[in-house]
């Protein structure tokens, strides 16, 4: 029996769903969180990404697993539910998935609000072109994803290749710039981000905490 449209509208090949895995990845934690994370772990910034990386491969073999457990659309709700029932517990706890989620797309919208005036400036005030941007992203975001997910897949599959390109040619650039770089220095243990208990020590303050 064929499908109908809708059907056929609401599921996305394998190559669909890793684009937007990728997608997800590269332009949250790559792009959106980049400039914070220099700004808080300095030098250390590529031990934060390693450890972040090590942290996403541990919960993507998890996800995995999981999931060819209990193979439902669900996802992370179905999880939850099997292992600690359908409770007051678990309620809650897809209550903060969802949330989470919420603030996931803030933070993208945030990001685009934040570069795109930097391409075209709308109004000429900076603080109105971020909130015409990041408005615009996320009701265009709905706008797609109510008219057929399929399209989404599409869309994010065109979008991983620019993004991969964008990173490779970051990439390329980084590597020739190894060569006699006397910023090299800035990845050094002296330069990276410390702790408020080391600060107090280097200030002669001792307390106890």
């Amino acid at each position: 029996m064929p499908q109908s449209s809708n059907q056929s509208n609401s599921k996305i090949k394998l190559l669909d769903a890793i684009s937007i895995g990728i997608g997800g990845m590269v332009g949250g934690g790559i792009f959106a969180v980049i400039g914070l994370a220099v700004s808080l772990a300095k030098g250390a910034t590529p031990i934060a990404f390693l450890l972040a990386g090590m942290l996403a491969l541990l919960t993507s073999y998890s996800y995995v697993q999981l999931s060819l457990a209990f193979p439902d659309r669900g996802g992370t709700v179905k999880f939850i539910n099997q292992g600690f029932g359908i409770s007051a517990f678990s309620g809650g706890m897809n209550n903060l998935l969802w949330l989470s989620y919420i603030i996931m797309l803030s933070l993208y919208a945030s990001a685009f609000g934040s570069y795109a005036p930097n391409l075209y400036s709308i109004s000429g005030n900076e603080g109105i072109d971020f909130h015409i941007y990041s408005s615009s992203v996320i009701v265009l975001a709905t706008l797609i994803n109510y008219y057929s997910i399929k399209t989404v897949g599409k869309i994010e599959s065109f979008a991983v290749i620019i993004k991969l390109l964008i990173l490779i040619g970051f990439v390329g650039i980084g590597l020739y710039g190894l060569i006699g770089n006397e910023n090299l220095s800035q990845l050094s243990p002296d330069n990276w981000e410390k702790s408020n208990s080391d600060l107090g020590r280097r200030n002669g303050d001792f307390c106890c905490v």
